[in-house]
Protein backbone atom coordinates (compact mmCIF):
# COMPACT_ATOMS: atom_id res chain seq x y z
CA UNK A 1 0.00 0.00 0.00
CA UNK A 2 3.28 2.62 0.58
CA UNK A 3 4.54 1.71 -2.55
CA UNK A 4 1.08 3.00 -4.13
CA UNK A 5 1.07 5.96 -2.35
CA UNK A 6 4.33 6.76 -2.77
CA UNK A 7 3.64 6.21 -6.14
CA UNK A 8 0.52 8.66 -6.11
CA UNK A 9 1.69 11.18 -4.23
CA UNK A 10 5.28 11.51 -7.12
CA UNK A 11 5.99 14.85 -5.93
CA UNK A 12 9.85 14.06 -8.29
CA UNK A 13 10.07 10.97 -10.57
CA UNK A 14 12.63 9.46 -8.07
CA UNK A 15 9.57 8.97 -5.69
CA UNK A 16 7.66 7.73 -8.00
CA UNK A 17 9.85 5.53 -9.12
CA UNK A 18 10.49 4.08 -5.86
CA UNK A 19 7.08 3.47 -4.72
CA UNK A 20 6.64 1.38 -8.16
CA UNK A 21 9.87 -0.45 -7.33
CA UNK A 22 8.42 -1.38 -3.72
CA UNK A 23 5.50 -2.19 -5.00
CA UNK A 24 7.17 -4.72 -7.16
CA UNK A 25 9.66 -5.70 -4.64
CA UNK A 26 7.05 -6.59 -1.84
CA UNK A 27 4.10 -8.37 -4.39
CA UNK A 28 6.46 -10.62 -6.25
CA UNK A 29 6.20 -13.23 -3.77
CA UNK A 30 2.72 -12.61 -2.84
CA UNK A 31 1.96 -15.66 -5.54
CA UNK A 32 4.41 -18.38 -4.82
CA UNK A 33 3.95 -17.92 -1.04
CA UNK A 34 0.21 -18.32 -0.96
CA UNK A 35 0.50 -21.29 -3.25
CA UNK A 36 3.65 -22.90 -0.48
CA UNK A 37 1.58 -22.14 2.20
CA UNK A 38 -1.95 -23.66 1.50
CA UNK A 39 -1.56 -26.47 2.86
CA UNK A 40 -0.75 -25.42 5.95
CA UNK A 41 -3.68 -22.80 6.34
CA UNK A 42 -6.21 -25.56 5.02
CA UNK A 43 -5.24 -28.42 5.52
CA UNK A 44 -3.87 -31.54 3.18
CA UNK A 45 -7.78 -32.22 2.38
CA UNK A 46 -8.51 -29.11 0.75
CA UNK A 47 -5.30 -27.92 -0.15
CA UNK A 48 -5.00 -29.20 -3.88
CA UNK A 49 -8.40 -27.63 -5.01
CA UNK A 50 -7.56 -24.30 -3.01
CA UNK A 51 -4.48 -24.57 -5.09
CA UNK A 52 -6.63 -24.74 -8.48
CA UNK A 53 -8.81 -22.29 -7.23
CA UNK A 54 -5.87 -20.00 -6.46
CA UNK A 55 -3.83 -20.47 -9.91
CA UNK A 56 -7.34 -19.93 -11.45
CA UNK A 57 -7.71 -16.59 -9.55
CA UNK A 58 -4.42 -15.68 -10.73
CA UNK A 59 -5.06 -16.47 -14.15
CA UNK A 60 -8.35 -14.19 -14.25
CA UNK A 61 -6.57 -11.50 -12.69
CA UNK A 62 -3.55 -11.92 -15.46
CA UNK A 63 -6.35 -10.71 -17.83
CA UNK A 64 -9.06 -8.84 -15.95
CA UNK A 65 -6.39 -6.07 -14.50
CA UNK A 66 -4.63 -4.88 -17.00
CA UNK A 67 -7.19 -4.74 -19.40
CA UNK A 68 -9.40 -3.06 -16.67
CA UNK A 69 -6.56 -0.43 -16.07
CA UNK A 70 -6.69 -0.01 -20.11
CA UNK A 71 -10.11 0.86 -19.93
CA UNK A 72 -9.75 3.40 -17.34
CA UNK A 73 -6.72 4.38 -18.69
CA UNK A 74 -8.36 5.26 -21.57
CA UNK A 75 -11.28 7.48 -19.86
CA UNK A 76 -9.63 8.75 -17.11
CA UNK A 77 -6.35 9.38 -18.42
CA UNK A 78 -2.71 8.23 -16.74
CA UNK A 79 -3.68 9.73 -13.91
CA UNK A 80 -5.92 7.17 -12.93
CA UNK A 81 -3.19 4.21 -12.25
CA UNK A 82 -1.91 4.87 -9.09
CA UNK A 83 -5.24 4.75 -7.02
CA UNK A 84 -6.14 1.92 -9.31
CA UNK A 85 -3.15 0.49 -7.70
CA UNK A 86 -4.49 1.49 -4.26
CA UNK A 87 -7.89 -0.39 -4.92
CA UNK A 88 -5.77 -3.25 -5.96
CA UNK A 89 -3.12 -2.97 -2.96
CA UNK A 90 -5.78 -3.02 -0.64
CA UNK A 91 -7.43 -5.64 -1.92
CA UNK A 92 -4.88 -7.95 -1.65
CA UNK A 93 -4.44 -6.63 1.97
CA UNK A 94 -8.07 -7.63 2.78
CA UNK A 95 -8.03 -10.72 0.62
CA UNK A 96 -5.07 -12.19 2.40
CA UNK A 97 -6.31 -11.02 6.17
CA UNK A 98 -9.83 -13.04 5.04
CA UNK A 99 -7.75 -16.21 4.49
CA UNK A 100 -5.43 -16.03 7.48
CA UNK A 101 -9.00 -15.71 9.26
CA UNK A 102 -10.19 -18.86 7.77
CA UNK A 103 -6.70 -20.41 8.20
CA UNK A 104 -7.31 -20.04 11.93
CA UNK A 105 -10.53 -21.52 11.65
CA UNK A 106 -9.93 -24.78 9.66
CA UNK A 107 -6.51 -25.29 12.32
CA UNK A 108 -9.28 -25.22 15.05
CA UNK A 109 -11.57 -27.44 13.69
CA UNK A 110 -8.51 -30.11 13.01
CA UNK A 111 -7.45 -29.58 16.44
CA UNK A 112 -10.62 -30.09 18.27
CA UNK A 113 -11.52 -33.51 16.08
CA UNK A 114 -8.07 -34.76 16.59
CA UNK A 115 -8.87 -34.11 20.48
CA UNK A 116 -12.47 -36.19 19.86
CA UNK A 117 -11.88 -39.75 21.32
CA UNK A 118 -12.33 -42.06 18.01
CA UNK A 119 -15.31 -44.60 18.22
CA UNK A 120 -14.93 -47.78 17.07
CA UNK A 121 -18.44 -49.47 16.22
Amino acid sequence: ILGTLLLWWSPVVEVGFAGLALLGFVQAPIFPLLISNTQDRLGAKLAPHAIGFQVGGASIGIAVLPSLAAVLVKQAGAAIIPPFLLVIAIFITVLYEISLRSARSVQQTEIETAAQPQTVG
